[in-house]
């Protein structure tokens, strides 16, 4: 069974109105032929992004969801929906847990490898915060020994830069949509 790291847009992409990888994305969360895995930085950008989709009413959910979610606060709410989304695709968090210390010159302190590999490869990938930190996870996690064949995604500036981030972390960057032709879903 394939290992395939999940960007966090895919896990939002069936409930985010007007998504153009909603369907693909639906599809591959549903499908058991995938071993799905995301890391701690997927768990923080969930509770950011579903804080904002939430204000613009573009999070689709069913009305039980919905009535569900009106018991809780807006912290329990968006917790709640992070967990329903990783759920909902059967997709567990793979945790880091080792760390060193940042080797910036006048700067020492302890941190997680992730977070120095991201700020490393910053300059060569050109992304935004978070993909970077994406891009490390999965550096990180195939150093440590596990075998990463794909990291999905729905974002144009990862996707826009596969070639490189091919070279760079050894892994397939596809969409949802080429996920399932590579595989079959």
């Amino acid at each position: 069974m394939k290992e395939t790291y999940f960007d966090t847009n895919v896990l939002l992409s069936p409930f985010h109105a007007g998504d153009s990888f909603a369907s693909e994305s639906l599809r591959i969360l549903r499908t058991k032929k995938i071993h799905k895995i995301t890391s701690p930085v997927t768990l923080v950008e969930l509770c950011a992004t579903i804080s904002r989709l939430r204000r613009e009413g573009t999070l689709v959910l069913e009305k039980q969801i919905e009535d569900s979610l009106n018991r809780l606060g807006p912290s329990g709410q968006v917790y709640a929906l992070a967990l329903f989304f990783l759920s909902f695709g059967s997709v567990k968090v793979a945790g880091m847990d080792t760390v060193a210390v940042a080797p910036f010159d006048d700067l020492s302190f302890v941190t997680l490898l992730e977070f120095i590999e991201a700020c490393r490869i910053a300059p060569f990938t050109l992304l935004r915060s978070l993909d970077n930190m994406h891009i490390a996870a999965v550096k990180m996690m195939r150093r440590q020994g596990r075998i990463i064949d794909y990291l999905v995604t729905c974002d144009k500036g990862i996707l826009g830069r596969r070639e490189e981030l091919k070279r760079a972390v050894d892994v397939s960057v596809l969409s949802p949509a080429e996920l399932i032709e590579s595989m079959r879903v």
